[in-house]
């Protein structure tokens, strides 16, 4: 069986990416998770999430 070269292919690439993408999707929804923040109130948190209105 050949060894594996070092060089990247465009399909190694698009799969790290893939990899390190839904990675820190993972990591961001735990971060995000608001069970784990219990202290925050509702309104305050859906204030936050919201983008900021044009008045």
């Amino acid at each position: 069986m050949p060894r594996r070269t070092a060089v990247f292919g465009p399909q190694d690439i698009v799969e790290i990416a893939a990899q390190t993408a839904s990675f820190r999707a993972n990591k961001i929804t735990r971060l995000f998770n608001v069970d784990h923040w219990p202290q925050i109130p509702d309104r305050h948190w859906i204030k936050c999430m919201q983008p900021p209105k044009d008045t």
